[in-house]
């Protein structure tokens, strides 16, 4: 494949988005659009250093003013494999709810909704496969 470049086996390292930028000039920085394969690909991966594949989120962790010089730190963690899971609750499955405008009580079809809703639980199995990476802008 034309323009492609090859990605290892890699962690996920999941930060900030406002470190995107800055990613792009690290060496050896390949960018997701570049992966030779596009199956596996995260919605929020953005591209791979060496074994770190980043997941960028603005939900991402950020420390104010935590430098030396009054910047913002970017923790950014990096979880080994069956460092968290999920685990499905027995006896519940997803369900899609969907409600068409004008339902139930609005007489004026001005309201209609979706959602979903499913039982699990998320949580770390091994804190000592999960790193915390620092760094500033």
């Amino acid at each position: 494949k034309f323009g492609t470049g090859p990605v290892r086996e890699a962690y996920f390292a999941m930060a900030h988005t406002d470190i995107f930028s800055r990613l792009e000039n690290v060496q050896g920085y390949i960018p997701s659009a570049q992966y030779p394969s596009q199956m596996n690909i995260l919605s929020a991966e953005i591209g791979s250093v060496s074994n770190l594949r980043f997941l960028l989120s603005s939900m991402g962790s950020i420390s104010q003013s935590a430098s030396g010089l009054g910047a913002n730190v970017y923790n950014c963690f990096v979880t080994g494999m069956e460092s968290y899971g999920c685990i499905e609750l027995d006896g519940a499955s997803a369900q899609f709810i969907y409600r068409p405008l004008g339902y139930g009580d609005d007489p004026l079809l001005l309201r209609q909704s979706a959602g979903f809703k499913f039982a699990s639980a998320e949580r770390v199995l091994n804190d000592a496969w999960v790193l915390k990476l620092r760094m500033t802008i």
